[in-house]
């Protein structure tokens, strides 16, 4: 089933996107000027209800059937779950922060400057290990009997920004990614 794996390539696809956007709104921030709040709440309210809910548990059960058909091939791709677990609370303590901000309470310019890189940092280097190292894997050692049951264990909605539909609360995110890639 390597529609599955096409199906999280384009998800990282979109991932890069908005960290692209992210980037762009924290050098804004980084100048002292004050960027789109809306827009960088969004961008990591996608990520926690959405990316985090679905496409990490997706990822997980890959990993575990990978896990029992080639345990070697497993240790080339490290602790995928504890990856996961780091994005989310490195995406938790960001969206805090922003949340924080725009609510006005004081934040130090620093402390929100630092967590963005990092979580940008370790998103790009976790999807490159995913794409070079976790998925070729799991294409190599998964049989289609394996890909047919992770098909079928994971209900996954329509996603909210990229999807044939985009909801309505992030339409200024998704008018944001069509500029950009009006700029590509």
């Amino acid at each position: 089933m390597v529609e599955i794996v096409q199906a999280l390539r384009e998800e990282h696809r979109n991932l890069a996107k908005l960290l692209i956007i992210l980037e762009g709104q924290m050098a804004i921030f980084a100048a002292g000027e004050k960027p789109n709040y809306e827009l960088l709440d969004k961008i990591l309210d996608y990520t926690l209800n959405y990316s985090d809910l679905f496409h990490h548990p997706k990822e997980g059960l890959i990993f575990e059937k990978l896990r029992t058909r080639n345990p070697v091939a497993i240790e080339a791709v490290g602790e995928l779950e504890e990856d996961h677990d780091r994005l989310a609370d490195l995406t938790r303590l960001l969206a805090t922060a922003v949340s924080n901000i725009i609510s006005e309470v004081q934040v130090p310019r620093e402390k929100v400057l630092n967590v963005a890189l990092e979580y940008i940092e370790f998103m790009r280097r976790h999807i490159e290990l995913e794409e070079k190292k976790f998925f070729p894997a799991a294409l190599e050692n998964l049989t289609e009997a394996d890909w047919v049951e992770i098909h079928a264990a994971h209900d996954q909605p329509a996603d909210p920004l990229f999807g044939p539909d985009t909801e309505e609360s992030f339409e200024a995110l998704h008018e944001e990614i069509l500029a950009l890639a009006a700029e590509e």
